[in-house]
């Protein structure tokens, strides 16, 4: 038995038998919550009425206790807090959580994880999760997440509330295949949609907002530790308040469009989760499998083509892509690296002892090989033309060449450079008229690749307009835009 699930079921037994609990996990019976269960104190009883304790205990495992460990505050508002590190507690949570939430499917939602050495990705230690009301902090690590709580998180008609929700929201999915919200609410994000500030901290953002200043002394806690400290599951606690308060005031502040460009560009940022959720949940034969076109292997030679004649050209092409089948019976042999390859096309020996000519290559690859690739190469030789011509033209064209001195790879940047500022110029005008963080008008590397991609002003135009009019961009954009085009003498 591990550890965890030893402490867990152990936990557990203290909470049936309260006369041996530690007075740590005792419940006072005045504090004891409406979902708390039957708590009797049991200090005070003598042997007899204990021992009967213990067999009304025993008949009402079912009454599973919550523990309320504590209560936060956020701007005149109070919110009790659970601490689960048990199936059953995570089934009476779970329960209660469904309850505070069947009138608004909202979920707000926060992680602490760290990354240890050695571990590929974070390692999750506590979510903390609530539906506006009470706050649920699950120790992931003296607990597993129950099925029930997964089935609730991949529940689509819930809305996701978190701050920075990339990281959290991978997590979730690669830990515990929890599929991604259908629609989710990143607090990050909308502030970006009423300042020119993409992204901002919890803290920072409670404080714009609210001029709330949050407790961040234990950011940097050891929360894989356990047992954890009260500091530390308050500092859990104290960050789902500002999710609740912010999420009322961004819905007062913004309009309607404002707010369709929150959820839409919430969901984009979490694109690669969903992409990994169905790579976790499709079978792999069912999975598409992407066939990548193959990279041109004479491409690192495109300057010195112009070196070679037809056949050479022709046989260069042949070694680069021919591989011997492989034999049981005999050692693998060093294949000799591209570079070599191309000698050995602009030498084309004619015997084995040629091949000498070529340093680098080895002895053994050519005892084994070296006959037979001279056989392909004359076979090769007497269908193809010695020189090029109009009806076998060079591959190495003068539109196609790269340029030795520069020139050429010079205007091109210089184009793009050009074709990226006025780009620049543009989104970064609209986001100042429409106090939106550029970044969510059009992501620099989106507008980067548009600039590599146009070959005039009409392209770099017309690849603007696809962009900043694009969903929910158009209502917010469109008059503004065409006006800015007109102003630079774009369009």
């Amino acid at each position: 038995m591990s550890l965890k699930r030893f402490r867990s079921q152990l936990t557990e037994l203290l909470n049936d038998y309260p006369d041996h609990a530690s007075s740590e996990l005792q419940v006072d019976k005045k504090q004891a919550p409406k979902w708390s269960g039957v708590v009797k104190e049991t200090s005070s009883l003598g042997k007899e009425e204990r021992s009967k304790s213990k067999v009304i205990c025993r008949n009402v495992n079912t009454k599973v206790i919550l523990d309320e460990i504590m209560s936060v505050s956020y701007l005149d508002q109070n919110y009790r807090v659970y601490f689960i590190n048990s199936l059953a507690q995570q089934a009476k949570a779970l329960e209660k959580l469904k309850y505070e939430s069947k009138e608004q499917k909202l979920l707000y939602i926060d992680l602490e994880f760290e990354h240890k050495q050695g571990v590929k990705g974070a390692v999750p230690a506590l979510i903390q999760i609530s539906a506006g009301k009470s706050i649920f902090i699950v120790d992931l690590l003296e607990c597993e997440l129950s099925s029930s709580w997964k089935d609730l998180l991949s529940d689509q008609t819930y809305t996701w509330i978190l701050h920075d929700a990339r990281e959290d929201v991978k997590l979730l999915v690669s830990r515990y295949v929890i599929r991604p919200p259908k629609k989710l609410f990143d607090t990050q994000v909308a502030w970006g949609f009423c300042s020119i500030e993409p992204t901002i901290g919890l803290a920072a953002l409670s404080y714009s907002i609210h001029q709330v200043q949050p407790n961040k002394s234990l950011q940097i806690g050891r929360f894989l530790n356990r047992p954890l400290s009260a500091d530390l599951m308050r500092y859990a606690a104290e960050d789902i308040p500002p999710l609740i308060s912010l999420f009322n005031s961004f819905n007062e502040r913004l309009d309607h469009d404002r707010l369709t460009g929150v959820y839409d560009e919430s969901k984009h940022r979490i694109s690669g989760s969903e992409d990994l959720y169905l790579r976790l949940t499709t079978p792999k034969e069912e999975l598409e499998i992407i066939q990548r076109e193959p990279s041109n292997p004479l491409f690192k030679f495109r300057k010195k083509l112009w070196m070679l004649s037809p056949q050479q050209y022709a046989c260069l092409k042949m070694y680069l892509n021919w591989r011997p089948p492989l034999d049981d019976g005999l050692s693998p042999v060093t294949w000799p690296k591209s570079k070599l390859l191309f000698n050995l096309a602009q030498i084309l020996p004619a015997n084995v002892s040629e091949f000498s000519k070529i340093q680098g290559l080895d002895s053994r690859f050519i005892a084994r090989y070296g006959e037979e690739l001279i056989r392909m190469a004359n076979e090769v030789c007497d269908r193809v033309p010695a020189q090029w011509s109009e009806q076998n033209e060079s591959p190495w064209t003068e539109s196609e060449r790269p340029s030795f001195s520069g020139e050429g790879a010079l205007k091109s940047i210089a184009q793009q450079r050009v074709y990226y500022h006025w780009s620049f110029l543009i989104i970064t005008s609209l986001s100042a008229q429409l106090n939106i963080a550029p970044e969510y008008i059009c992501a620099e590397k989106r507008l980067k690749s548009l600039s590599q991609d146009s070959n005039s002003i009409s392209d770099l135009t017309a690849g603007l307009r696809l962009i900043c009019l694009e969903a929910w961009r158009a209502r917010l954009f469109s008059p503004l835009f065409e006006a800015l085009l007109k102003q630079y003498q774009l369009s």
